[in-house]
């Protein structure tokens, strides 16, 4: 299934918020071997290499000067725990099978078997639109990094994978999700790392757009304990952009997220999970809005919810949204109590900007929440939408949030803060339009925290007198 031809968005962030992979997609390059070599796991010097090349074959030994064809057929090399490198030379890798490495061919602790590009040699895997997946990992002790994967059904997958590093990889137009942590129970993947990896055009599947909810996302974690979803761009998916499903300690943190299909960032049946700073945004491209009302519009920004997935269950509790930027969104923050509900259980929803909600800034369904607080948070609303959408429940504290563009009603409390927040280009694309400037109504303004101990832009904030929002102004 081919994408629509429509010309994609640069993605218009300030690199310097983020890491060296914050670039417009005419810009992106699979990472440089310093900077790789600084990311991965070492393996032991007693490890082998193998080498794979486009023109090699897999009846010879594998070493530079004779290299072998396929990734499998390097894979099938590794001793059981021994770890090693399999490197790739450069061009483009046409995959006729998924690349699986199973627990029989891993790595250990004290060597990694790492997968990756040789030195700074550009390497594509092509599934040529397959039904296959790039490569797909079962066992434990294994990264994938510096490669871009595409024309396939996934790009990469855990399957009940563990210690597990997926990084700096590009990965696109693919039938399905392109980043993803899955096991055959619950919490049979763990320690996964996610990192530094650029996703975009995923879930073709979806391209017409429907409202079946049969799609995945750019990024996801499901049946997974420990993981950690950092610096990753993920944009113009026909889906989700990052989900935590079915999951525990999952951390999301440090990513661009923007213009896909449904939510942006989505905890689902998630437990002592961190959603902090990272930029989510819409840019007005069309080709990804999903009709709301009846209207075509934008994804909602980060939403809570425990989806029906009949008998795994695990509803949501204890979990932390804290230093985010949304912008543009169809609401900035949402519970939505639909599937298994259950409601807000034991969270915190602190220190985050949200601006310009296409529908509403804060929605929250109605529900059996327990100890959760809504505070510190900017509302900056616009073009007269609703700017909260809640029941009034005593389990939902809302504490020191600033309100801007229209009344809180019910979402009001008596320590509310009314007025400009004067972000520095309230509407822009980059993280930094969202810095508060001096006189900002939101400084020193917030309540008292112990537990947001830096803002966005890793600023660090006194324990009295902090901003409202996530940055804290200097």
């Amino acid at each position: 299934m081919m994408l629509s031809t429509q010309s994609s968005q640069p993605l218009n962030t300030n690199a310097t918020d983020y890491s060296t992979n914050a670039l417009p997609k005419s810009e992106l390059s699979t990472s440089s071997t310093a900077a790789l070599s600084s990311a991965l796991p070492v393996s032991s010097s007693s490890a082998p290499s193998y080498f794979v090349a486009t023109d090699g074959s897999d009846q010879n030994a594998g070493t530079i000067d004779k290299p072998l064809k396929t990734v499998q057929a390097a894979v099938g090399k590794i001793v059981d725990g021994q770890g090693g490198n399999i490197f790739l030379r450069g061009g483009t890798h046409t995959l006729n099978d998924t690349i699986w490495v199973g627990d029989y061919n891993d790595g250990s602790a004290s060597s990694h078997l790492v997968i990756r590009p040789y030195q700074d040699e550009k390497v594509i895997l092509d599934g040529e639109k397959r039904d296959i997946v790039g490569v797909s990992v079962g066992g434990q002790y294994v990264d994938v990094a510096g490669l871009e994967i595409r024309n396939t059904k996934m790009g990469v997958i855990s399957w009940g994978g563990r210690h597990l590093g997926i990084l700096n990889n590009i990965v696109h137009d693919t039938n399905d999700t392109g980043i993803a942590s899955y096991a055959p129970n619950m919490f049979g993947s763990a320690d996964v790392r996610v990192d530094g990896n650029v996703v975009y055009h995923t879930n073709l599947k979806n391209s017409n757009r429907g409202d079946s909810g049969n799609w995945g996302s750019g990024i996801t974690m499901s049946r997974t304990d420990g993981a950690v979803v950092t610096n990753n761009q993920v944009y113009e998916n026909y889906g989700e952009g990052i989900t935590g499903t079915l999951s525990n300690n999952v951390r999301i943190a440090n990513n661009v997220v923007h213009d896909n299909y449904s939510v942006e960032l989505y905890l689902d049946n998630a437990t002592n999970s961190v959603v902090e700073n990272n930029f989510v945004y819409n840019s007005g491209n069309a080709t990804y809005f999903r009709k709301s009302s009846g209207i075509p519009q934008p994804a909602s920004g980060i939403r809570m919810a425990n989806e029906d997935y009949g008998s795994d269950s695990n509803p949501s509790d204890r979990n932390i949204v804290r230093n985010n930027i949304v912008a543009g969104t169809l609401a900035g923050f949402e519970y939505a109590n639909y599937g298994k509900g259950g409601g807000m259980k034991n969270s915190q929803v602190v220190n985050n900007t949200f601006y310009g909600g296409t529908e509403t800034m804060l929605r929250i369904s109605s529900g059996s929440h327990q100890n959760t607080a809504i505070a510190n948070n900017i509302f900056y609303q616009t073009k007269g939408k609703p700017m909260a959408d809640m029941q009034p429940s005593s389990e939902v504290a809302l504490d020191h949030n600033l309100w801007f563009g229209g009344a809180a009603g019910k979402a009001a409390s008596s320590s509310d803060i009314n007025g400009d927040p004067m972000l520095v280009n309230a509407g822009g694309f980059q993280a930094v339009d969202y810095k508060v400037q001096n006189g900002s109504a939101a400084i020193d303004q917030g309540a008292a925290r112990s537990d947001v101990t830096a803002d966005f832009f890793g600023e660090r904030r006194p324990v009295n007198k902090m901003e409202i929002g996530a940055d804290e102004f200097n």
